[in-house]
This record gives structure tokens, sequence and C-alpha cells, in this order.
């Protein structure tokens, strides 16, 4: 039984929302403020080591943001922001 939880939404609609047998809905608003402690956006790491994976990352990335298909990306799997 659940009877709230405060999470990421991203991770709560693939988890709690968008399984087929999900019983749980979204009450109220969507919370991210303040930015002191939800930052802007997501975060991605990588180790130290990785710095060449990083900057492929990076770069790839920037070429999606660049031509809009991030922003269908985003909005297929999390909706409009």
């Amino acid at each position: 039984r659940l009877d709230i939880v405060f999470l990421d939404f991203p991770i709560g609609q693939s988890t709690l929302l968008d399984s087929e047998e999900a019983e749980y809905v979204v009450v109220g608003e969507r919370i991210s403020e303040p930015k002191e402690y939800f930052g802007e956006g997501f975060g991605i790491a990588f180790r130290q080591r990785d710095e060449a994976l990083a900057e492929q990352f990076n770069e790839a990335l920037a070429e999606l943001q660049e031509d809009g298909t991030y922003d269908e990306i985003y909005a297929r799997y999390f909706g409009e922001e």
C-alpha cells in the first residue's frame, strides 16, 4: 500500500504511472521550487576516468538540442515542460 510518495517525476511516471496495472494518480502540481533544492533540469554523472566518454556525450547532446530532437524526445517521454 502506498499513501504518498515524493520523488523525481520521470522516475515516478515510469515506475508508478505507466505500468499496465497502475493504480496511482498524481495529485496536485509538480513541485520544482526552490531551485536551491531542486536545481535546473537533469544531471548526468560520469566517472572521473571517463572524461572522453563525457565529452562525446556532451557533443551528441548539443547536436540533439540544436536540431530539436532533444525537445521531441523529452515531450514524448515526459510531456511538455
